[in-house]
C-alpha cells in the first residue's frame, strides 16, 4: 500500500469509493459548449430511451434475445443473485446509461451523491417488480424507464432552472429584426 501525502486522510469503505469516483470524475475533461448544445439533450434522451427499452422488452430485440438466445443476454449481461430467486440480470445498456446519467450529472453541476442514490435504488426497484408482477411474461422489465426518473426526480429543480436561464439569455442576446 503506498503512503499518502502529509495531511491527506484516506477514507475506507462505499463513502471513500464513491468520493474518489466523484474526484476522478471532476478530473475528466468534458465537451464543452459547443459539442453538446444543452442540457436539454440529456433530458431528451432521458424521456426517448424509456419508451424504446420498453418497447424493446415487451415485443423487440430485447424479447427474442431472452426467449430465444438465452446465452447471448447471458454473455452480454450482469447477474444480481436474488435470494430464493436464482438471479436477476441488467443488460450492459442499462449500465451504461448508469455511467451516462452519472456522468451527466456530475459535468452539469447537478446533485451527484442524490443522483447515485436514486440511480442505484431504481435497480433495485426494477428487480423487485419484476420478481412479483413481470407485466411482460419473460421474467424480466426494462430498468431504463426507473433509471430514467431516478436521474430526473433528485435533479429535475436544477435542471428547468438551467433551462430558463439558457432560453432568457438566448432571448437577449438576439437582436431586433428590422
Amino acid at each position: 500500500m503506498t503512503e499518502l501525502p502529509a495531511g491527506v486522510h484516506h477514507r475506507g469503505g462505499v463513502i471513500g469509493f464513491i468520493g474518489e469516483c466523484i474526484a476522478e470524475l471532476r478530473k475528466v475533461e468534458w465537451p464543452g459548449q459547443k459539442q453538446v448544445v444543452t442540457g436539454s439533450v440529456v433530458v431528451i434522451v432521458a424521456c426517448v430511451i424509456p419508451v424504446v427499452d420498453a418497447i424493446s422488452v415487451w415485443r423487440g430485440p430485447t424479447r427474442h434475445i431472452v426467449e430465444e438466445r438465452p446465452e447471448v443476454f447471458g454473455a452480454l449481461s450482469f447477474a444480481f443473485p436474488v435470494p430464493g430467486e436464482g438471479a436477476f440480470q441488467l443488460g450492459l445498456p442499462d449500465l451504461l446509461f448508469f455511467a451516462i446519467f452519472l456522468g451527466a450529472a456530475a459535468r452539469w453541476g447537478l446533485r451527484v451523491l442524490a443522483t447515485w442514490a436514486c440511480l442505484v435504488a431504481s435497480f433495485g426497484a426494477t428487480m423487485a417488480l419484476a420478481i412479483y408482477v413481470d407485466p411482460f411474461g419473460i421474467g424480466g422489465l426494462p430498468a431504463l424507464p426507473l433509471l430514467c426518473v431516478a436521474f430526473l426526480a433528485p435533479n429535475a429543480d436544477l435542471i428547468w432552472r438551467r433551462l430558463r436561464t439558457e432560453r432568457r439569455d438566448r432571448e437577449h442576446d438576439v437582436e431586433p429584426t428590422k
